[in-house]
């Protein structure tokens, strides 16, 4: 029997050292990329190979490769231009006589850009760098997707020319925001080569990092985190940045005055507060990729100013995309200034601030009806402040925006995975006519209940999921399949007895409904007996139409496991043949 290929994947512009939201894309990309090509293995160009090296030495199916500027530049583009000569009359460079890295990109299957952020106008000193992760690839004749990442918005000539030529030489690219699809549509690039996909880290699920670093220290802060929280006091996370640092430093802003500021103001509060970074690089004292440079001197600002520290911690070691996710779900509120920080509050419902730059922000928080959360770093003295009052005001209310929203955001993120498994002759795991909508957060415009519809993905692609195979709809009741499918409709006059085992649908009873605000409710279900699900899971909901046929739609479970019934959050959305049946349940 002949054996089956293995595909080979190059990624190219994350790291897994320094920046953890670039950690977070490459180890998420890798993994969802597995979920639908289990083989596959992938050969990781990296920023700092040294370092990252280290990180993977324990998985077998990642090879760190030399990916910095002087190896785009001296060791893969001049023989990338070579083999692309050659191909213009049917020939290529041998691979044998190029150097590991040119050698590495051209055995590949595939190019999976993951950079966060490309052919933008703020840092056009990386434009090379941006032009170089996807030209040699195009010359050697391999497929390029990049994924999620903000994009222009082109009104600088030279990240426009550089948009323009080069973006069209990849196979798909992946807007992230309705902000990012409108700059390309605005310079023609248009049409099903770029569809919206939220940020790749949405669908990072725990332990999708390569290595663990210092989680010891990571659980013991989350200790301290909850016995402040058992106290009674609030625990504000804390995020900066040195990149806003630098920004605001050249327009003779104080950013870390401005940090200084907000923990004096959770200290009135009497709230505990958390500085972690989301870039860290302990043992360097350069500020690149290194949020403890920023913590350094916010330490030294607040013995400075006499600023009380009884209730602030600091991170003091390195860590991974894992161990922020496990600091920040145990906070009550997150101020970040980093892009990836802000997306692991939201992946862990925390309302979420931000004093950051460019369009990248709003348009993720505008996902989850949550765009006035954002601040520029411009305007950030004199808005900030008002944006933690909104924040700490408005806590409840976020927090059941963000949950409403997120399964959605978690399957939109997956689908750019299985759009490029199609593309690639893999088998996708869920339906893919079920496009994504970057407007879907904060302005539903038709009735397909955008804000609560999700395509029918697995919110944990590493894991079996609890929505897999049909259902069958009763009108007046709630059904729940044994593999976990539920389909609720109005309450029954009476009630209901409890859930028996089936190995088929149930029927389920609507307990209670909560409406926080004219848009946002929960409702509440019996639970079925035998039914399990792991956080983070979603179940398919839904209510016979008038012709019999089920409408369905994806929810994440809110309810903790063990708990005897199963709680939802939903978007009230006007007309909508759902929600608009769902909210007027009494």
């Amino acid at each position: 029997m002949r054996k089956k290929k293995t595909h080979i994947y190059a990624l190219i512009g994350g790291t897994l050292w320094g920046n953890r939201g670039a950690e977070a894309m490459t180890v998420a990309a890798i993994a969802r990329m597995r979920d639908r090509d289990p083989q596959a293995h992938f050969n990781h160009f990296s920023y700092y190979p040294k370092e990252d090296a280290a990180l993977a030495a324990k998985a077998d199916h990642v090879s760190v490769v030399n990916g910095g500027p002087a190896a785009l530049v001296f060791l893969i583009f001049p023989f990338a231009f070579l083999n692309g000569l050659l191909r213009l009359i049917g020939l290529g460079w041998p691979g044998f006589l190029m150097p590991g890295p040119a050698r590495k990109l051209k055995e590949c299957d595939a190019l999976l850009d993951v950079q966060g952020i490309s052919f933008d106008d703020g840092r056009v000193i990386f434009l090379p760098y941006k032009i170089l992760s996807v030209l040699p690839a195009w010359m050697m004749g391999v497929p390029i997707f990049k994924l999620s990442q903000a994009m222009g918005p082109f009104k600088q000539a030279s990240s426009r020319w550089a948009g323009k030529m080069f973006l069209p030489m990849c196979k798909r690219v992946f807007p992230r925001g309705k902000a990012t699809k409108a700059a390309l549509d605005r310079v023609g690039l248009t049409g099903d080569k770029y569809p919206f996909a939220p940020d790749v880290a949405f669908s990072f699920v725990p332990g999708d990092c390569l290595d663990q670093e210092n989680f010891d220290h990571v659980e013991a802060l989350c200790s301290r985190m909850d016995s402040a929280r058992d106290n009674g006091q609030m625990v504000a996370a804390l995020a900066p940045s040195t990149v806003v640092l630098g920004k605001m430093d050249k327009m003779g802003l104080d950013y870390v005055q401005l940090l200084v500021d907000f923990v004096a103001d959770l200290n009135r509060r009497g709230a505990m507060t958390l500085v972690f970074p989301n870039a860290n690089r302990r043992t360097q004292s350069k500020p690149r990729n290194n949020d403890f440079y920023v913590m350094d001197l916010l330490a030294q600002a607040l013995e400075k100013n006499g600023i009380s520290t009884d209730n602030v911690v600091f991170v003091e070691k390195d860590i991974n995309f894992d161990g922020i996710l496990k600091l920040v779900e145990h906070s009550d509120i997150l101020l970040s200034s980093r892009f990836h920080g802000m997306v692991a509050g939201l992946s862990k419902e925390i309302p979420t601030m931000v004093v950051g730059w460019s369009h990248k922000y709003a348009e993720i928080l505008s996902l989850f009806a949550a765009e006035d959360m954002a601040t520029d770093y411009a305007k950030a003295v004199s808005d900030a402040p008002e944006v933690l009052n909104q924040l700490i005001a408005r806590k409840e209310s976020l927090k059941a925006s963000i949950k409403a929203n997120l399964p959605r955001v978690r399957a939109e993120s997956n689908w750019q995975f299985d759009l490029a498994a199609k593309d690639l002759g893999l088998e996708p795991l869920a339906d893919l006519s079920v496009k994504p909508d970057p407007e879907a957060g904060d302005a539903p415009k038709s009735d397909t209940d955008r804000g609560v519809v999700a395509a029918p993905h697995a919110t944990q692609a590493s894991a079996p999921s609890a929505s897999q195979s049909g259902i069958d709809m009763k009108s007046g009741t709630t059904q729940t399949g044994a593999t976990g499918e539920l389909a609720v409709a109005e309450r029954p006059k009476t009630a209901s007895a409890p859930a028996k085992p089936s190995t088929g649908p149930t029927e389920e009873t609507v307990l209670s409904v909560k409406h926080y605000t004219d848009r946002l409710f929960s409702f509440r279900l019996t639970r079925p007996a035998g039914f399990r699900f792991r956080s983070g899971e979603f179940v398919m909901i839904g209510l016979p139409k008038e012709n019999g046929k089920p409408l369905l739609r994806a929810y994440s479970i809110a309810s903790p496991s063990w708990d005897e019934e199963l709680e939802f959050y939903s978007i009230k959305v006007p007309d909508g043949p759902l929600t608009s049946r769902l909210a007027q349940i009494q």
